[in-house]
């Protein structure tokens, strides 16, 4: 018995001792957090949590981001953890994130934790992304952030002033009372312009499109009138009204515009009238081939009623209408024909359509189709019954001016202003090819000099006759020249300078000369 309470006294004494030594543990941890729920200020809580991210990667984060991120931080996951988790707090979170780690676009979000206030703050940094949450309790009136932060938001802040100032567009913003509460340099100096200087400085200011002006949400064109009595005229933009009742409007100035269409619109009349009173014929069809544009004098030439004309007929149908009426000449194959007329427009290398119409006892019209670039067609109708008349007539002198050279004793050739043979009659021929052969005189001055050169003996005459034609028109007087062929045959030359620019040589010879077949220059083609 007394061995056991030997055995026991050791043991009874070391369980009071571990006894003691908890109480003690326990006691000073209840001191410890009992210090540590004292030093916990409403500025710790509100102490801003800060990340920054390098290619979807944490790279550095400040110490407090315990209830934000699961601990350990995984740094690989940490954007998509963060996002997740903020977007129950704070409404629209995942696509703020999603946008500025597409393009860098920055964000704030606000929302709340119970009756706390919670500010989320995301920006683009020197090509990492840097977030930045406060949390803030209800009684407290301002939230503390980062110094990176507030100099971002203060730099964007700047930025977005010195742009609104120095804008050429109008912008103001109007509270739910339509006063002005903030507008921009552009809009204070046009109050100016139209109030006058005391308009643009107290405040409210004056408001340049009122309600009863026809103010409205969306785009209208509004003007206002300036101390001098002109008009400026503007593209008004005006926002609904935001959560506070705010309305915010942009206007950029259509004066350039207005003027532009006021400078076309007499352009147009000007060309209008100018068409109204033209001999020739017009008519435009647009790329799809109807007709957009058509003066008096188409309906004069080809008969179409106008009625038919301003109801923007077709091409085909202008044709259809003429052939009926037959007002042009029947082609061959007349849907050949119309596919000549409208196809390829707006082909730069497409040369115009251009056709003679000669209609018994109706006169002649040149109709000219000409395509544009942006595939319109443009026609043309001109009265040419006078031209093909002198024409004619002047076909008919020529005929008859030969015959009757072809009858006298002297040789005539005549050369026209651009050194092209007009007229050599049978005599020349004769003159200068005796031997029957019937070889035609070149058609050109230049060839025939260089010919007569090599027929005859050395003589001056053909250089002369070449500075003549290169010379003056007022310096041109007519000369005798007698020349000697290579056979020693005598010849007499005469040259005759024509008013027009023309050259005419006659000749005469000391001999026999046999006359081959006339050999004269083929007339001007002319278009039936």
């Amino acid at each position: 018995m007394h061995d056991a309470g030997l055995i026991l006294i050791p043991i009874v004494g070391g369980a009071f001792a571990a006894a003691t030594s908890l109480l003690l543990v326990l006691w000073l941890a209840g001191r410890m957090r009992g210090a540590s729920r004292a030093s916990i200020t409403p500025d710790q809580l509100s102490d801003p949590r800060t990340f920054r991210f390098r290619n979807g990667y944490l790279v550095d984060h400040s110490d407090n981001v315990g209830f934000l991120l699961p601990d350990p931080v995984d740094r690989m996951t940490a954007w998509s953890d963060l996002a997740r988790g903020l977007d129950d707090l704070l409404p629209g979170a995942k696509s703020a994130f999603r946008a500025l780690g597409l393009d860098g676009t920055p964000f704030r979000l606000d929302g709340a934790l119970g009756s706390d206030r919670i500010v989320a703050l995301g920006r683009h940094d020197a090509g990492d992304l840097c977030l930045t949450v406060v949390a803030s309790q209800a009684g407290q009136a301002t939230v503390r952030i980062d110094a990176d932060s507030l100099d971002a938001i203060t730099s964007e802040r700047d930025a977005l002033i010195r742009a609104d100032e120095t804008s050429p567009a109008l912008s103001w913003t109007l509270d739910a009372k339509r006063d002005i509460v903030w507008c921009n340099a552009a809009y204070r100096g046009l109050i100016e312009r139209c109030m006058g200087p005391d308009a643009a400085r107290g405040w409210p200011l004056r408001v340049l499109f009122p309600d009863g002006d026809g103010a409205r949400v969306g785009r209208s064109r509004r003007k206002c009138i300036d101390d001098l009595g002109e008009e400026h005229w503007f593209d008004v933009t005006l926002t609904g009204p935001d959560a506070n009742g705010h309305l915010q409007g942009h206007a950029l100035s259509l004066d350039g515009v207005i003027k532009a269409e006021t400078a076309l619109r007499t352009f147009i009349q000007t060309l209008t009238k100018s068409f109204a009173v033209l001999p020739t014929g017009l008519a435009i069809f647009d790329r799809s081939g109807h007709l957009t544009l058509f003066n008096p004098a188409l309906m004069d030439l080809t008969g179409l009623d106008g009625t038919l004309l301003s109801r923007r007929p077709h091409i085909t149908d202008v044709f259809n209408q003429l052939r009926d009426s037959q007002k042009i000449p029947e082609p061959r194959d007349y849907k050949a024909w119309l596919q000549t007329l409208t196809d390829a427009p707006g082909d730069r290398a497409q040369p115009p359509h251009i056709e003679t119409w000669t209609l018994p006892g109706r006169g002649s019209l040149r109709m000219t189709a000409r395509p544009q670039d942006d595939g319109a067609i443009t026609l043309l109708l001109e009265d040419v019954s006078v031209d093909i008349s002198t024409e004619r007539r002047a076909r008919q002198n020529h005929d008859m001016f030969a015959d009757v050279l072809g009858h006298v004793d002297t040789a005539v050739i005549a050369f026209d202003a651009k050194g092209q043979r007009t007229v050599a009659t049978d005599l020349a021929q004769a003159m200068w090819f005796h031997d029957g052969q019937g070889i035609p005189l070149p058609k050109t001055l230049r060839s025939c000099l260089t010919l007569w050169a090599s027929m005859t003996r050395p003589t001056p005459l053909w250089g002369e006759i070449r500075d003549l034609v290169q010379g003056p028109l007022d310096a041109r007087a007519s000369w005798d020249e007698n020349l000697v062929l290579s056979d020693g045959t005598a010849m007499w030359i005469r040259v005759l300078p024509q008013p027009d620019g023309g050259l005419a040589l006659a000749l005469r010879s000391d001999r026999d000369i046999v006359p081959v077949a006339p050999v004269l220059a083929d007339p001007p083609a002319m278009t039936a």
